[in-house]
């Protein structure tokens, strides 16, 4: 049952019932269906207070200050598997017209990505002649996955790790050779390669609006700026962000905390980070395709949950997803101008008669070089233990750079050792903010205030006290945060 404890106006009471239905219709969950209507009502009116709540027989939490809402929408369910549920009946979908009879995965994704790099001028010509040549190689032989395999290897190598190595992963499939197992799988890859880019890119766009938002940027006294016009509305999608305790993250829609953000910007006039970012303009401007696309994907992840998914047109569906997929990437060779790195380690060193530099122990987070970890002298120093994103394509350059700490973190650097482990943020539980593994999603990760980190390798009491003192400080990044969108 769905209610509201104050009047409605029609005009919202329809928004949000539409809004509501059309995501149920799309085999999202009963859950995902009203975090997505909430979601748009917020978009839509961001200068209303809404206050949205769940219970299950009747039982509701109030959050503080949820009984002012001047439109509170309430979620009454009989027990808590209720919300995981998707609307149940046929759905025998057929493809619109002959081309999706000749899908075949990634071609499209990968094609669409290689003449975006050629076109960007950032990328060092001897790249983009090889991908070209691959390019036209592949154009006269379209028929060889080989071809095609060589083209992706270097179309990949130029994205950072988390996406170029899922995309890597829907390569190479033929779709004729694999059974309705492993097309859904291939369907599940689609979605996990969706959701991690959007995620990536949600984490970089918070990073830049947390950088405007503060003025002393010390943890322990780091003051909003109160200047910056933001609506209730706006804070509430913030707020309800961070406050989040579901078991994963695939039901946070990211779509809405973009589109927030980039209407905080341009209110405000703030140039972020990416000052490219009007390559989604597109998408941002049309908020109702990025929402409906957000919308598919994620009922697709709902319905395959659920085993729907076996009574639907799998190949349509593929074939639809990477449509989606090449509209996010539509402007892939942008990307190439920012280098995810992680930071391990960074030495002093200063001599009479000599300008200090710093010994830096990263390591490049792209498919080509996230093997080895490197050292190397540099002018400029950086955060240390961080993810960053640096903009510019030379290794030498730190001059420019935006810390993704602690929305994403790197576990290997954290315990200083080899190699590299992405982790994105999930969730809060309990005393612990979770992180969930940007390549292997069912890799979980728990950060406290007061760590107790055990190693399985020999580790000194001392290495181990460093280790802890670095998670504490993630924890303690991600409670500045909190404080400060709820001051």
């Amino acid at each position: 049952v769905i209610a509201t404890l104050q009047p409605v106006k029609d005009e919202i009471a329809i928004a949000f019932a539409s809004n509501f239905y059309s995501a149920y219709y799309n085999l999202n969950t009963l859950n995902d269906s009203f975090e997505f209507a909430k979601g748009k009502m917020l978009l839509q009116y961001n200068s209303v207070p809404f206050s949205f709540v769940k219970s299950v027989r009747g039982v509701v939490k109030y959050e503080e200050g949820d009984k002012g809402g001047q439109n509170m929408y309430r979620l009454d369910v009989r027990d808590e598997r209720q919300m995981t549920k998707t609307i149940l009946f046929d759905v025998d979908i057929e493809p619109d017209n002959e081309v999706e009879f000749n899908y075949a995965p990634c071609e499209k994704l990968i094609i669409r990505m290689s003449q975006s790099i050629m076109d960007e001028d950032s990328v060092a010509l001897g790249v983009r002649e090889s991908i070209r040549e691959k390019f036209n190689n592949f154009k006269r032989n379209p028929q060889s996955r080989s071809s095609l395999s060589d083209l992706s290897q270097l179309v990949l190598n130029m994205l950072p790790y988390p996406i170029g190595v899922h995309i890597s992963r829907l390569v190479g499939l033929g779709w004729q050779r694999q059974d309705e197992e492993k097309r859904r799988s291939l369907l599940l890859q689609q979605i996990t390669t969706y959701n991690t880019s959007i995620q990536l890119l949600s984490y970089t766009m918070l990073t830049c609006f947390w950088k405007a938002l503060v003025i002393n940027g010390d943890l322990g006294g780091c003051r909003r700026n109160e200047e910056l016009d933001i609506t209730e509305g706006q804070w509430k999608v913030l707020r309800d962000f961070m406050s989040t305790n579901e078991l994963n993250n695939t039901n946070i829609n990211f779509p809405v905390i973009l589109i927030t953000i980039r209407e905080i910007f341009e209110k405000n006039n703030i140039q972020p980070f990416i000052s490219n970012y009007q390559m989604l303009r597109e998408v941002f401007e049309d908020k109702e395709s990025f929402m409906e696309a957000h919308l598919f994907m994620q009922g697709l992840r709902s319905s395959i949950e659920n085993g729907e998914i076996r009574k639907m047109n799998i190949k349509w569906l593929c074939y639809k997803a990477e449509n989606i997929l090449c509209k996010i990437f539509s402007q892939a060779g942008i990307i190439t101008r920012y280098k995810l790195t992680t930071v391990k380690n960074i030495e002093f060193s200063k001599s009479r008669m000599k300008s200090p530099s710093y010994r830096i122990r990263n390591i490049k987070l792209d498919k080509s070089t996230g093997v080895l970890d490197d050292i190397e002298s540099y002018d400029e120093y950086t955060d240390t233990h961080s993810v960053i994103l640096v903009k510019g394509r030379d290794p030498k350059e730190f001059t420019q750079f935006i810390s993704l700490s602690p929305f994403i973190i790197d576990e290997n650097s954290l315990k200083d050792a080899d190699l590299s482990k992405l982790y994105f943020y999930s969730h809060r539980e309990d005393d612990a903010y979770v992180y969930r593994g940007a390549e292997d999603h069912n890799d979980w990760l728990r950060i406290k205030k007061e760590n107790t980190y055990q190693s399985l390798f020999e580790k000194s009491e001392f290495e181990v006290a460093f280790i802890n003192q670095r998670m504490s400080a993630i924890y303690e990044e991600m409670e500045a945060f909190n404080n400060l969108i709820n001051q």
